[in-house]
């Protein structure tokens, strides 16, 4: 937690693996409950090798964790049509399941810090 890659010009490509071990760490940090919220900076990232079935994971873990954790957002930053296709079926997923989080997508860092602190 608190480690930002920054890299301009560069597409890093992730896997869904990689996304979940982020996730897994994250949510196995001992400070995640004083969290307000989880900045996913996706501008940067190629999606094209993750499905919309394998995004039911992450969307259960944070089902599971908003329960002893209530008051987090998740705020995404991505601009890429299928990259937002996916977060979209992140989101669905977890109002089925009734996850207690905020969850909002933007295409600009700013607008997106300002939502998650509000």
């Amino acid at each position: 937690m608190g480690r930002q890659r920054h890299v301009l010009g560069v597409l890093w490509k992730l896997s869904i693996q990689e996304i979940h071990s982020a996730n897994g760490e994250l949510h196995g940090d001992a400070r995640i409950g004083d969290q307000k919220y989880s900045i996913w900076n996706l501008l940067n990232a190629d999606l094209s090798s993750a499905t919309k079935k394998e995004i039911v994971e992450p969307a259960a873990t944070d089902f599971g964790s908003s329960h002893y954790i209530p008051r987090m957002k998740i705020v995404f930053i991505a601009h890429e049509a299928y990259t937002i296709e996916l977060i979209h079926c992140y989101i669905d997923c977890c109002r089925k399941l009734d996850t207690l989080w905020g969850i909002s997508i933007f295409d600009d860092a700013n607008r997106a810090i300002q939502w998650a602190r509000t």
